[in-house]
């Protein structure tokens, strides 16, 4: 079950390596609408948002070469995030990041994340 971080916040402790994690963090947006996630894998935020701007710098020929159905770049008006309430979609370009597989294990969650070769 899902930690809480202190009596003052009571935001839920997610571990990214739980075998419940998904159920968790939709638990945890569905009631607080953030969390803390653990042992995720990211070294540093500093470097994240490095390679991050990195990346969205590229062009838009090498940066869809790193999509597939799942995961990987998503480019400006593909996405509609809530259908229910939204009719236009995202001007937005962005980047979903799945587990990866580890070992030749997989479950729903894991996917061979596609990365620039530049």
């Amino acid at each position: 079950k899902m930690e809480k971080s202190s009596e003052f916040l009571s935001l839920p402790i997610i571990n990214f390596q739980s075998r419940n994690s998904a159920k968790e963090i939709a638990e945890a947006c569905r009631n607080f609408g953030f969390f803390v996630l653990t042992n995720h894998g990211i070294e540093t935020m500093e470097k994240t948002l490095n390679q991050s701007k990195a990346f969205f710098q590229l062009p838009y020929d090498a940066k869809i070469k790193c999509r597939n159905d799942s995961a990987g770049y998503n480019p400006p008006y593909h996405e509609i995030l809530d259908p229910k309430n939204q009719t236009r979609r995202e001007s937005k370009e962005g980047y979903t990041i799945r587990r990866e597989i580890v070992d030749g294990i997989k479950d729903p969650l894991t996917i061979e994340n596609l990365w620039p070769s530049n």
